[in-house]
C-alpha cells in the first residue's frame, strides 16, 4: 500500500467505509487545503477507486487531505489527515473509524549513530569523575534522539545527568559519577524512514560501599539451635569480608562457620545460648577503602510458666480468667492469645481484653470478623420471558457475602424428573442470565450459587418451570379486497388479524381459486409482510376469488373470508377536468382563454397527479412529498409514496369503478406540513363503447333529426353527454 511520490504530488489510499448507508458506494470526493489555511478545495468529485494521485503541490509547503464517500443519497462524513503533509518529504500514516488513509512523499535516509570514536562499547568511569560520551549521528530527515537507562527507565535531565543533542551528534554528560550511574545506556534515533538503536555499557569503579541489609537471622534460640545471619556486600573490585564481636574476629571451626560469596557473607554459630547475644561487626575492604556495619543480636528463649489461673464471673454466656505473668520472659514480651477452634460466622463479634495489677486495670475492645463462604443469593429466583427454547433468570446478591467480595455466580439447571444438576454458566458477574437450548415441554428447576475467595455458597433454587411458548396462532386476516384489475393480474388488499396470537406476524399466504375449479392455489412463494400483494399469471376473462392466511411463530391461522369473484379484464380510464380556467385577453371579436392541465390523468390502472411546491417552505428546503389516497367510501388515507422527490406521481393499482380522493403533503427537516386534497373524487372507469345504430328521422332545408342506440358498455360510469359531428360532402368535418 506504499507508493513513491514526488516533491509536487502526493498519492493517498483508503479503505471503503465500514457503513455504506444501505446503498452502494458510487464514488469518492477528494479535497485538499494548505495547512496554513482553513478553506478546503475539491480535487476530485468522482473518484471511483480507493486511491488518488494529487498533482500540482508546491514543494516545501504542508498540506492536509480528506476523503468523503458518496452513494445515491448523498455524501457522507469525511476522513481527514491527522497531521499536515509536507510536499518535500514527510511520511504519515493516519486512520479514521470509517477510512484508513496512507500518505507519503519520498524515501527518507535511514538514521544511524556512529560509535567508532569509542574504543569499545564498555566505558569504565571512576567514582566522582565526570563522563562525557559524544556520538556522531546521521539521517535524513534529521532524526529525533532519545536516551534511556537500563531496559525500561527513560533518562531524564537532572542537572547532574543530562543529554545535549544537535543535528549531527548527541552527548551524554554525567557529572560527579556515582555507583548508581553504572548501567546500559541506549540511544534511539527515529525519522520517517525508521529507527535505529545502539547501546553503551558504563561501569563505575571505586571503594566498596556500605554493606546492605537487612541482616537476616535464622534458627536463633537458646538451646541447641543455630545462630545464623547474612548480609549483602557491594563494591568493585570485589571486597573481602570478616566477622567480629567485641574486637575479636571469628575463625571457622566446628561451632562457627563463615560462608562468603562475591555478593554476600553468612555467619553461623551452632548451639547458640543467651550469652551469644551482643553486637556483631561485618567488615568489607578492597584497595579503595574499608567499610563496616554493626548489628545487635538478641537470642530469644521460651518464657517461664505463668502464675496460677483463677476463674471468676462464671455464667452461661462467659467466664473471666486471671493469672500472673512468668518470672522469665525469654527475652521477649509476653503475648496473650485467645484460641477459638472451628470458628463459624456467628463466632464473630466484639471481644474485651482486660489487664489488671495492684494499681488498677485497663481494657481493650476489639472486633473479630470470621470469614467464610457466602450465603445463598437473595430470592426469589425469578424465571421470566419463557419460550420453548429459553428463559431469563433474575436474582439479588446474597445478604451475607461471607466477609469477602462476591467474585462471580454459578448457574445450574436440572429437569424435574432427574437428580443430576448440569452447569449453565460460571464466572457470571451480573445477577441476570438468559438460559438457552431448553427442550420444548420439559419442566426445569434452576439454581444459583455465589462464590467468594473462600468458596461456593449455598444455592438459591427456582420453582419448577415448563419451557413452552406463551403465544398461539393468529386470528384470520380481514376479508381481502381486489383493486387494479388487468386481464392477467389483480392487486389484493386485506386487513391484519384482530389478534396476532401474542407473536409478530411473519408472513401472509395468499391463495386464489378459479370459478371453474375446486382447488385453491398458493400465489406467493416468498414471504409477504405487507397488507397487499399483486397476483399475476391469471387467465384473461376468468373469474377468481381470493383468501389470505396469517403466520406467526406458533403457526398458521385459519383462512380469511373469501373475496367476491372478479373477472380478469383490462379497464380504461378518462382524464380529470382541466383546472383554473381564466380570461387572458378580450377584443371586440375574440376572447383568449387559459387553463391548467388536469390535476390527474386516469389511465387503465392509475391516476397521474401533479402539484406546485408550497409558497411557504418553512424556512428550509423541501426534501420530499408524501402522496396518499383513500376510497370515497372510507375515511382513512393510505400512504402511496412517502419519499416522492418530484411534484408529480402516478398512483397505480386502483380498482375499476371505485371513486378515490388524493392528497399531497410537503416535508422538510422539521416535519410534514398540511395537505392539499383533490376537491372531488375521481372515478376509475374506461371510455364507453361507440353508440349503437344511428337513424335519420327528419330532414328539412335547415335541420336534420337523428336518433341512436345507447352504447353496449358505458365504461363503468354513466354517460353524461354525446358529441354530434357532421361533414359536408367534399368539405372538412
Amino acid at each position: 500500500m506504499v507508493k513513491e511520490t514526488t516533491k509536487d504530488s502526493a498519492s493517498i489510499l483508503w479503505d471503503e467505509p465500514l457503513i455504506d448507508g444501505g446503498s452502494e458506494i458510487i464514488g469518492y470526493v477528494v479535497e485538499k487545503r494548505d495547512a496554513e489555511r482553513k478553506a478546503w478545495s475539491t480535487v476530485s468529485t468522482s473518484c471511483d477507486k480507493t486511491s488518488f494521485k494529487i498533482d500540482g503541490l508546491e514543494a516545501g509547503r504542508s498540506y492536509c487531505f480528506r476523503v468523503k464517500a458518496q452513494n445515491k443519497y448523498g455524501v457522507g462524513e469525511s476522513c481527514e489527515t491527522v497531521d499536515a503533509v509536507r510536499a518535500s518529504g514527510d511520511y504519515i500514516i493516519f486512520n479514521n473509524p470509517y477510512l484508513f488513509i496512507y500518505v507519503f512523499c519520498y524515501r527518507a535516509v535511514y538514521p544511524s549513530c556512529d560509535l567508532r570514536d569509542l574504543p569499545n562499547l564498555n566505558y569504565i568511569a571512576k567514582e566522582g569523575s565526570n563522563v562525557r560520551l559524544k556520538i556522531p549521528i546521521i539521517g535524513k530527515p534529521a532524526p529525533t534522539v532519545s536516551w534511556k537507562k537500563g531496559d525500561d527507565e527513560n533518562l531524564t535531565d537532572t542537572g547532574r545527568v543530562c543529554v545535549e543533542s544537535t543535528a549531527v551528534n548527541t552527548t551524554l554528560l554525567i557529572r560527579d559519577c556515582q555507583r548508581s550511574d553504572a548501567s546500559k545506556y541506549t540511544i534511539t534515533l527515529r525519522n520517517s524512514a525508521g529507527s535505529k538503536e545502539s547501546s553503551i555499557f558504563v561501569r563505575v569503579v571505586g571503594k566498596p560501599g556500605i554493606c546492605t541489609g537487612p541482616i537476616k537471622f535464622k534458627e536463633v534460640t537458646a538451646d541447641g539451635a543455630t545462630l545464623k545471619w547474612a548480609t549483602s556486600i557491594l563494591g568493585k573490585p570485589t571486597p573481602t569480608s570478616a566477622w567480629s564481636k567485641g574486637g575479636k574476629y571469628f575463625k571457622p571451626s566446628d561451632i562457627c562457620q563463615i560462608e562468603t560469596t562475591p555478593t554476600s557473607s553468612t555467619l553461623s554459630i551452632k548451639y547458640a545460648t543467651r550469652k551469644d547475644a551482643g553486637e556483631y561487626t561485618i567488615t568489607a575492604s578492597n584497595p579503595f577503602g574499608v567499610k563496616e556495619e554493626n548489628v545487635k543480636v538478641k537470642v530469644l528463649d521460651v518464657p517461664g510458666p505463668p502464675g496460677p489461673i483463677e476463674a471468676s464471673g462464671i455464667s452461661s454466656e462467659k467466664v473471666t480468667l486471671t493469672w500472673t505473668p512468668p518470672h522469665e520472659d525469654g527475652g521477649s514480651a509476653i503475648n496473650t492469645t485467645l484460641v477459638n477452634k472451628d470458628s463459624i460466622r456467628k463466632d464473630g463479634g466484639e471481644f474485651v481484653l482486660t489487664a489488671t495489677n495492684v494499681g488498677g486495670f485497663a481494657k481493650h475492645v476489639f472486633n473479630v470478623k470470621v470469614l467464610d463462604r457466602p450465603g445463598p443469593p437473595g430470592g426469589p429466583l425469578k424465571v421470566s420471558d419463557i419460550t420453548a427454547e429459553k428463559c431469563v433468570l433474575t436474582w439479588a446478591p446474597p445478604a451475607d457475602d461471607g466477609g469477602a467480595n462476591i467474585e462471580y455466580y454459578v448457574v445450574e439447571k436440572r429437569e424435574s424428573s432427574r437428580l443430576a444438576w448440569t452447569n449453565v454458566v460460571t464466572n457470571l458477574q451480573v445477577t441476570q442470565y438468559q438460559v438457552t437450548k431448553l427442550l420444548k415441554g420439559n419442566e426445569y428447576i434452576f439454581r444459583v450459587m455465589a462464590v467468594n475467595k473462600y468458596g461456593v455458597g449455598d444455592p438459591l433454587e427456582s420453582d419448577p418451570t415448563v419451557s413452552d411458548n406463551p403465544y398461539v396462532p393468529p386470528d384470520p386476516p380481514q376479508t381481502p379486497e381486489i383493486t387494479a384489475i388487468t386481464k392477467d393480474s389483480m392487486v389484493i388488499c386485506w386487513g391484519a388479524p384482530v389478534h396476532d396470537g401474542g407473536s409478530e406476524i411473519t408472513n401472509y399466504g395468499i391463495e386464489r381459486r378459479d370459478r371453474i375449479s375446486l382447488r385453491w392455489v398458493k400465489c406467493n412463494k416468498k414471504k409477504v409482510t405487507d397488507l397487499h400483494f399483486k397476483v399475476t399469471g391469471l387467465v384473461p376473462g376468468h373469474e377468481y376469488e381470493f383468501r389470505v392466511v396469517a403466520e406467526n411463530a406458533a403457526g398458521v391461522s385459519a383462512p380469511s373470508p373469501s373475496s367476491p369473484f372478479t373477472k380478469a379484464i383490462d379497464t380504461l380510464f378518462k382524464p380529470g377536468p382541466p383546472g383554473n380556467p381564466r380570461i387572458l385577453d378580450t377584443t371586440s371579436s375574440s376572447i383568449t382563454l387559459a387553463w391548467n392541465k388536469p390535476v390527474y390523468d386516469v389511465t387503465k390502472e392509475s391516476v397521474s397527479l401533479e402539484w406546485d411546491p408550497p409558497l411557504n417552505d418553512g424556512g428550509t428546503k423541501i426534501k420530499n412529498y408524501v402522496v396518499e389516497k383513500r376510497e370515497a367510501t372510507r375515511k382513512a388515507y393510505a400512504t402511496v409514496n412517502a419519499i416522492c422527490h418530484k411534484t408529480e406521481w402516478t398512483v397505480d393499482q386502483l380498482q375499476e369503478g371505485c371513486n378515490y380522493y388524493f392528497r399531497v403533503l410537503a416535508e422538510n427537516e422539521y416535519g410534514i406540513g398540511l395537505p392539499i386534497e383533490t376537491g372531488e373524487s375521481v372515478k376509475v372507469s374506461e371510455k364507453p363503447l361507440p353508440p349503437g345504430k344511428i337513424t335519420l328521422q327528419d330532414v328539412t332545408k335547415t335541420s336534420v333529426t337523428l336518433t341512436w342506440e345507447k352504447p353496449e358498455h358505458d365504461g363503468g360510469s354513466r354517460v353524461v353527454a354525446y358529441v354530434v359531428e357532421m361533414q359536408s360532402k367534399g368539405s372538412e368535418k
